[in-house]
């Protein structure tokens, strides 16, 4: 078991590796893959769809729920029938 000091040594030493930008704790940087880039391309074409379409269904829902109406909740591939050609990579 490791008291304070010696956790504390650790830490410090953590930190002068850092200050003379020690090669053991940098690591290197590697440039996503053509397949990650294009699913986060998908992904974030795909958000600002899901958003407006929860954004509309929280318009036309909230005003009509205190009158007592209820409207039937699409399912999802209705959405994805008419979205997905236009987000096709």
């Amino acid at each position: 078991m490791t008291d304070k000091s010696d956790q504390w040594m650790l830490d410090v030493e953590k930190v002068a590796r850092f200050a003379r930008l020690d090669p053991k704790i940098r690591k290197p940087i590697a440039d996503r893959k053509v397949a990650q880039r294009e699913a986060l391309t998908l992904i974030r074409a795909r958000n600002p769809i899901v958003r407006l379409r929860t954004a509309a269904a929280k318009t036309v829902s909230g005003p009509a729920k205190p009158c007592g109406a209820r409207y039937r909740v699409l399912p999802r591939s209705a959405l994805r029938s008419d979205v997905a050609p236009c987000c096709r990579v």
